[in-house]
């Protein structure tokens, strides 16, 4: 069995898997992080396995000299496994250690999640490269694309990160302009924005724009399933929807699209010359995409 261990946001997380799917066309492959991202990764991905990095077996693998206290069944599931790939260690540390001890029959390689600064390499192809040059060659299969004529455009005008986000005003302008042209518009907003928008804002989205509450990734999947286009911010929605083969609207400014735009089939990144605050996008921009979409 091959193993892919991550332990990171959902935008990283979708970016490794290019990955999970060259891994799980091999046979079936163990997708270990949090569980709510493993299933989800199960979910869009076959031949997957989820299991939760958080459980007590696994969070011990951090602690030096812990290998003998692993249990039992993941002593025999990590010395069954062939290859391992990790984005939680690098090389040097308890886990890798433990890992050592306990995967004996394993290839085991270790991946940096995140690009140094001033790298214009796209996420995906450092991945790639960095495990091409660790000896594991893996080959990205494509993405089908998901078509949904009848669907609706949902629109999720949050992100993890305050400086990526479009101004509120003008998503809230974007969504009464697609309505008042036709279009059915389905808004979802979900934790991070409970968490850090202000009460008023979020009233008003879900009292004036029908905003809806996503409480889970897997609620998050079924609706993304019917979507005819996705319009958000450089968020880990944003890159699932690509990953799920739609056609996807991806808001950039101040990130990078040559490191962190979405990867699908149908992804249209919206982004200035240069990495700028989001204030530089227009309505009017926005709008020529989604034409540009049909």
């Amino acid at each position: 069995m091959n193993m892919i261990f991550h332990h990171g946001a959902l935008g990283d997380w979708v970016a490794t898997f290019g990955v999970l799917r060259a891994l799980a066309r091999q046979g079936i492959t163990a997708a270990v992080a949090p569980m709510s991202k493993a299933k989800l990764a199960a979910a869009v991905i076959d031949n997957l396995e989820p299991f939760d990095i958080d459980q007590r077996d696994l969070t011990l693998l951090f602690a030096p000299g812990a290998a003998q206290e692993i249990g039992s069944a993941w002593q025999a599931q990590l010395e069954r496994a062939r290859l391992i790939v990790s984005f939680v260690s690098d090389g040097r540390d308890a886990w890798a250690q433990n890992m050592a001890k306990l995967a004996t029959q394993a290839e085991v390689v270790f991946v940096d999640p995140r690009p140094g600064q001033g790298c214009r390499e796209h996420v995906c192809d450092r991945y790639e490269r960095l495990l091409r040059s660790q000896g594991v060659v893996v080959e990205y299969p494509p993405i089908e694309s998901r078509l949904n004529p009848g669907g609706p455009i949902v629109v999720h005008p949050g992100s993890g990160g305050h400086g990526k986000c479009w101004a509120s005003d003008r998503f809230e302008n974007l969504v009464r302009l697609l309505r008042l042209s036709g279009e059915r518009v389905r808004v979802l907003i979900g934790e991070v924005e409970l968490e850090t928008w202000p009460a008023a804002r979020v009233e008003r989205w879900i009292a004036g724009h029908g905003a809806e509450q996503v409480d889970s990734l897997e609620q998050l999947r079924k609706i993304l399933r019917g979507t005819r286009i996705y319009i958000g911010n450089d968020s880990g929605p944003t890159h699932l929807s690509a990953a799920m083969g739609l056609t996807t609207i991806a808001l950039f400014g101040p990130t990078d699209p040559a490191v962190w735009s979405p990867r699908g089939p149908s992804v249209r990144v919206v982004a200035p010359p240069r990495p700028a605050a989001m204030r530089w996008l227009s309505v009017e921009a926005v709008l020529a995409t989604v034409q540009c979409c049909d």
